[in-house]
């Protein structure tokens, strides 16, 4: 949450499962979130929000990508 120097989160692509919630929120610089497509299990929930550079079929992708998804799903504010 809110770091100005993060561009993609890449150096998650071995993670499978959270078992609480995701929250991806506040980063100015943040294009790619490919790199948590490999989740399929998330135990609470997911917001994804005021990331100015990441689209939004990005943002929907990795939310389509997740199986199992235990609480809400709120994505909003992001690029277009």
């Amino acid at each position: 949450v809110g770091n100005d120097s993060l561009v993609s989160l890449d150096g998650f692509i071995s993670l499978t499962e959270i078992g609480g919630s995701l929250t991806i929120e506040d980063n100015s610089q943040l294009m790619l979130v490919r790199g948590l497509t490999r989740v399929n299990e998330l135990g609470g929930d997911l917001t994804i929000r005021y990331n100015p550079l990441l689209p939004a079929a990005e943002a929907e992708e990795l939310v389509d990508s997740i199986g199992t998804i235990g609480g809400s799903v709120t994505v909003s504010d992001n690029a277009p």
